[in-house]
């Protein structure tokens, strides 16, 4: 199975947009509202930024800076959704490998999951490279099916809470279980193709067979 991060595992809302506000505002830019930050949370910022209004030649700046901040006093303002300890421990017991499939570059991603002692339930950690050369759901799902030795189909599921992932994981044959807890409404979830929706981490079990 396949685990996005941020909005799936980790409620990351409070140190991506505070950083976000702080980033976009050194470089001289007017701040976006809070809901519209939030969106911003999920697909790649070449994608999230430009749609929250920052100017497409102004990315890298905001990018640049929201890093340099965010390793510092962003990354570990974050805490992990109830139940999702219980649900990845249960999905192992009932034999199911775990892998992770995040656009966020894997520097952090790695820190986030160190942060919360997840590293070694998972037996591949895919994100972005650090660069962003490598950083649509997409291309880091395409990393996990190589470094795994399996290609897209019945056999994997993906978790994730916005479109991009859905839509990542469908560019692969590999169906997705929306979930609601995180950033995406239920509306662009099954807007975008996913094969079931869950309220809570805990009906994950019971939509891939594994009732725990």
């Amino acid at each position: 199975m396949l685990f996005d991060l941020d909005g799936t595992l980790s409620h990351s809302e409070p140190g991506i947009c505070g950083t976000l506000k702080l980033a976009i505002a050194e470089v001289g830019l007017p701040v976006p509202s809070d809901e519209a930050l939030r969106t911003a949370i999920g697909p790649p910022f070449t994608v999230g930024l430009p749609a929250i209004g920052v100017p497409a030649d102004r990315v890298d700046d905001v990018t640049v800076v929201y890093r340099s901040m965010y390793e510092v006093t962003g990354i570990f303002d974050t805490t992990l959704y109830e139940g999702i300890i219980e649900l990845l421990d249960d999905l192992a017991d009932a034999g199911r490998m775990l892998c992770l499939a995040t656009s966020k570059p894997e520097t952090s991603a790695r820190r986030v999951l160190e942060h919360f002692d997840l590293t070694d339930r998972f037996k591949v950690i895919g994100a972005a490279s650090d660069d962003y050369l490598l950083h649509t759901k997409a291309d880091v799902i395409a990393t996990v099916l190589d470094r795994i030795g399996l290609v897209g189909g019945d056999e994997i599921v993906m978790v994730g809470d916005r479109r991009f992932d859905v839509e990542g994981a469908a560019a692969h044959g590999i169906d997705t279980i929306g979930a609601l807890w995180g950033y995406g409404s239920y509306d662009e979830l099954q807007a975008a193709g996913s094969w079931a929706i869950a309220d809570h981490p805990h009906q994950v079990m019971r939509l891939v067979g594994c009732d725990a």
